[in-house]
C-alpha cells in the first residue's frame, strides 16, 4: 500500500496478514473460474 517499505519495517504479522489476502484473493478467482 504504501511507497515507502523501507521507511518503516511492516512488523511480521502485517506480512502474514498481507501474505493471507493475496491467497485468498487467488483463491477466490479460482472459484469463480471453476464455477
Amino acid at each position: 500500500m504504501f511507497g515507502q517499505k523501507g521507511a518503516h519495517v511492516t512488523p511480521p504479522e502485517n506480512q502474514m496478514n498481507e501474505r493471507m489476502n493475496e491467497e485468498m484473493n487467488e483463491l477466490a478467482a479460482i472459484f469463480k473460474i471453476e464455477r
